[in-house]
């Protein structure tokens, strides 16, 4: 079940945080890289302005407590490229300005997004499989 928690891992953020549910954030890593992961039950989430509007999501999921840090980004990015993996964008610190590998990736796009998330299951598989 583990292993199948990475296919889900976040470029999506959705506005809730791990301390809104029972079970709070799940510790993982990626070679030395650690990031916290969350469980998110199959529940109704409102939506739309002022809330007006809800969407069910029927199935349990897994969902990364933060953005995706450049510093995870960039690990898994390398080890990605040099196993087939392609993708539109390296991906970039932050906003430019003075940023760290902790910042957020940036620049990449929803296929790029998709691909890593792919890739991460495959990584993760790789060294703890």
């Amino acid at each position: 079940m583990r292993k199948i928690l990475f296919c889900i891992l976040v470029m999506l953020v959705i506005f809730t945080g791990c301390a809104h549910f029972d079970n709070g954030p799940v510790t993982l890593s990626a070679g030395s890289i650690s990031f916290d992961m969350c469980y998110v039950p199959g529940k109704t989430f409102y939506t739309g302005t002022n809330d007006s509007g809800s969407s069910t999501v029927s199935k349990a999921y897994w969902i990364a407590r933060t953005e995706v840090t450049y510093e995870l980004w960039d690990a898994v990015y390398i080890w990605a490229t040099s196993n087939g993996y392609n993708f539109a964008n390296p991906g970039r610190k932050g906003d430019g300005e003075g940023d760290t590998d902790q910042h957020p990736v940036t620049e990449i796009n929803w296929r790029d997004a998709m691909v890593w998330c792919n890739a991460l299951t495959e990584y993760y598989n790789a060294l703890f499989g």
